[in-house]
């Protein structure tokens, strides 16, 4: 499989097929995740060039640069400042900055907290808090109250696992 995605990269350094539903650089974040999960050698220079280029600092675009570039052994506490101004007063985090926290970037938020080596810091115990008080009574998590979604509780899940160790997180 890692022969293929590796056979996948496009000339600007992006990841991504025809029909392909997520972005670009959706994928060519996940591509790069991969690749530093299952430790893949593979020149990333390329792909972490175009990942730096998007302009859109979205939550979930700046949680996809911080986990990309810290993967990458580079500093990402210019990234991290940044994510932290989409941060709330009820501990989750919004589209971007101003707008009203919701579980889907509370997740990717967590996430790059937790690779960047932040897990112990106080915007992930709030962050964590916020998640877990946004949880439906039948476990799962949603956007804008509708029904509970697959994506989103898997992701709010995966965030959460890390942090189960750090912070007083039940098996809800």
């Amino acid at each position: 499989g890692t022969d293929w995605l590796q056979s996948q990269l496009n000339a600007d350094g992006g990841f991504q097929n025809a029909g392909d539903i997520a972005t670009p650089f959706q994928s060519t974040a996940e591509t790069l995740r991969t690749f530093d999960t299952l430790a893949v050698d593979a020149d990333t220079t390329a792909s972490l060039q175009f990942i730096n280029s998007e302009t859109l600092n979205n939550t979930e675009n700046l949680a996809r640069k911080i986990i990309a570039n810290a993967d990458a052994g580079i500093n990402v506490s210019g990234l991290l400042g940044q994510l932290l101004q989409h941060r709330n007063r009820d501990g989750g985090f919004g589209d971007l900055a101003g707008y009203d926290s919701n579980p889907l970037d509370t997740a990717f938020a967590l996430e790059a907290l937790a690779v960047a080596g932040q897990s112990g810091s106080q915007a992930a115990g709030f962050a964590v808090g916020y998640l877990l008080n946004a949880q439906s009574t039948n476990g799962g998590w949603s956007l804008a109250g509708n029904e509970p979604s697959v994506y989103v509780t898997a992701l709010a899940m995966r965030a959460v696992w890390q942090y189960r160790g750090i912070f007083n997180v039940a098996n809800n």
